[in-house]
């Protein structure tokens, strides 16, 4: 099965550390995160009042080769699978 990695841009708080998110899921714009699992989970918690994210960009650098997703907190309950 193919595994897709994206690096994590927080769009509220760019100063916020980017995270790397190794997934055997496609990631798209729209799509629902719940980071309430992570290691991070306490910290987005307590920076962000929820634990769940909206994808609202996504951008492939060709410098880097790498791709990147922008998140939005969300109220929204939802769990990623």
């Amino acid at each position: 099965m193919e595994v897709h990695e994206y690096i994590i841009m927080l769009k509220v708080k760019p100063d916020f550390e980017q995270i790397k998110l190794v997934t055997k899921k496609n990631l798209y714009v729209g799509d629902y995160l719940n980071f309430s699992d992570h290691l991070l989970a306490e910290t987005f918690a307590s920076e962000f009042k929820t634990t769940n994210f909206k994808i609202i960009d996504r951008i492939f650098s060709v410098e880097f080769d790498e791709l990147y997703i922008s998140l939005e907190p969300s109220l929204k309950n939802i769990t990623f699978q």
